[in-house]
């Protein structure tokens, strides 16, 4: 392929429509019509546009973003910078696999920056796996976990153990 000359590294996806152009451009009236009946909240955490590359402000989330979200292209490296900008220096992929680690990477100039992927499609690694995987890899690197929460569902319960080294003393015959 045209690609494969050029040397670049190209992944076909398998999807179901042309998401993000100009092909999609014959739903995009009923699209309107449905989600303008939404009432869209602003967002609670920083929340990144790839089509305008910028952090969404209050009441920008509209119909009609959704339907020029549908027709644009996906700024990938742009939003990459721009979190970048931000003064980000860990980057997790949350998504069935880290293809878009890769990706992120090319795109920021930090080479000190952590990316992290929850999920793996290493035949080796169970989901479980790989998300203690990425959990231990933020935990190290400082990011505070909720421990509190992450055992919730498994309803552990502490022990309470003594806070002095044991000592221990050993007889031979």
């Amino acid at each position: 392929s045209i690609l494969t000359k050029h040397e670049i590294r190209a992944i076909p996806l398998n999807v179901s429509h042309a998401f993000h152009s100009k092909l999609m451009q014959p739903i995009c009236d009923e699209f309107k019509a449905i989600a303008s009946q939404i009432e869209f909240k602003a967002p609670q955490i920083k929340l990144l546009s790839n089509v305008t590359v910028d952090f969404i402000k209050e009441n920008q989330i509209t119909a009609d973003y959704w339907v020029e979200h549908i027709l644009s292209a996906v700024n990938f490296a742009g939003c990459v910078k721009s979190i970048e900008q931000s003064g980000c220096d860990i980057y997790q992929e949350l998504g069935p696999d880290g293809t878009l680690i890769g990706l992120a990477q090319q795109s920021v100039s930090d080479s000190d920056s952590l990316f992290v992927a929850s999920l793996s499609r290493d035949g080796n690694a169970s989901d479980w796996h790989s998300m203690l995987n990425a959990i231990g890899q933020l935990y190290t690197q400082g990011v505070k976990i909720d421990w509190n929460e992450y055992d919730k569902p498994y309803l552990r319960q502490k022990v309470l153990l003594p806070t002095y080294p044991f000592q221990r003393e050993r007889y031979w015959v």
